[in-house]
């Protein structure tokens, strides 16, 4: 399945766009813009495997050259790896090896 969400990732509905209460904008950085999104609203009605970010390399639902992330104590960190990652994977690399250096990051 990652792969295909991979595969697929340039063929993405460009105006497509989730608005309203459950998306806000929050800056853009690294050329991306970064919102905060309702998690119990994405896991509700998009993703039941919704985390505490992502990206459009990995989540189907959010368009590329966008980052999303929940309201939570480590903002800041969850925003880096989710960064570090779109970054990487826009780059040709999987997910896995991807998200480790992510997290590695986070912890930088």
């Amino acid at each position: 399945m990652e792969a295909e969400i991979l595969r697929r990732a340039s063929l993405k509905d460009k105006k497509f766009r989730l608005e309203g209460k459950s998306k806000t904008f929050l800056r853009r950085q690294d050329r991306l813009r970064v919102s905060q999104v309702d998690r119990e609203w994405i896991r509700s009605n998009l993703s039941v495997i919704f985390g505490w970010g992502g990206h459009g390399y990995v989540h189907e639902f959010i368009p590329l050259g966008e980052i999303w992330v929940t309201d939570f104590n480590n903002m800041e960190h969850t925003i880096k790896h989710e960064i570090t990652e779109y970054r990487l994977m826009e780059q040709g690399m999987a997910y896995e090896p991807a998200h480790k250096r992510a997290e590695a990051a986070e912890r930088e």
